[in-house]
């Protein structure tokens, strides 16, 4: 996650690969394509880490044999896609499949665990929902006609927070148990 950060922090500041721009100089298209991987991978990279720690847990892990290592094999495999995301931001098109991708592999792990027992809480069940849901509106996203881009990026932008809302207000208990 930390590399995906660092790429796609590179990428709207040096496009090219060797003369860095301001902040100012940065087309408000990136920026807003950089708001939406920050809205995103920040509740992806929180999920994961509590998925980690739960998994850890001396009681989860008695239960639950291999399931370590599938969550990790699933976070590694959503780190690769962050990257090829954050890489892509200069690239509506090529960002929006990563961004479905990610959703795609996000639900799809979710429906794993739960159809094999492997975890019972809320949290996941309600990723999947709004997962798919990302995913649906990435795909209708991805047909509209290009008539005028910048409001499809603000539209995206709005989306991608609606999308955070809703997963913290859904799974607050998962990513903020002790305040119940």
């Amino acid at each position: 996650m930390a590399l995906a950060l660092t790429t796609a922090v590179k990428t709207i500041l040096t496009p090219t690969g060797s003369v860095s721009r301001s902040l100012f100089e940065i087309p408000l298209s990136d920026l807003l394509l950089f708001g939406v991987f920050l809205f995103v991978v920040i509740p992806f990279y929180h999920g994961a880490v509590w998925a980690l720690v739960r998994v850890f847990s001396r009681e989860s892990s008695a239960k639950k044999g291999g399931l370590m290592i599938i969550t990790f094999a699933v976070m590694l495999l959503e780190a690769l896609l962050f990257y090829a995301m954050a890489g892509s931001i200069n690239s509506l098109l090529n960002f929006i499949f990563w961004f479905g991708c990610v959703m795609l592999l996000d639900a799809t792990w979710v429906g794993l665990a739960h159809a094999s027992g492997a975890t019972n809480q809320e949290a996941p069940r309600a990723w999947a929902i709004i997962n798919v849901g990302m995913l649906v509106f990435l795909v209708v996203f991805w047909n509209l006609p290009d008539v005028s881009l910048l409001p499809r990026y603000v539209l995206l932008f709005a989306a991608a927070v609606v999308r955070t809302a809703l997963d913290y207000y859904f799974t607050r208990r998962y990513y903020l148990p002790d305040l119940g």
